[in-house]
């Protein structure tokens, strides 16, 4: 991700380009076991000109950096899986290969 402009933090990659940021999420399946990680890889945009309109929350706060679109990777890239799973079977070079091949569609 960072060949691809992408700074890290935990879980989350976030890239600005003009006034639009885009972000990857890594949500975490809630049942993991040793034998089984699943995680969900979220997709966002922000729109700086769309914040301009301030985005309060109920309390009266204001958000900074809401996401202006939201969806999970398979909606934008018809090959990928709504949910990533490994396991010990699983090749990890040619998951990894297909986990990159998504995010760089996606991108």
């Amino acid at each position: 991700m960072a060949r691809q402009g992408y700074s890290k933090k935990d879980l989350n990659f976030r890239k600005a380009e003009g006034h639009l940021i885009y972000k990857f999420n890594i949500q975490k399946a809630k049942y993991n076991i040793v034998s089984q990680v699943q995680f969900y890889i979220n997709c966002m945009i922000h729109s700086t000109e769309l914040a301009e309109l301030r985005i309060v929350a109920p309390s009266g706060v204001v958000l900074e950096e809401q996401s202006h679109f939201t969806c999970r990777i398979a909606d934008i890239v018809p090959s990928a899986p709504d949910q990533y799973s490994l396991m010990p079977e699983i090749d990890r070079a040619i998951f990894s290969k297909s986990l990159l091949s998504h995010l760089e569609e996606a991108d």
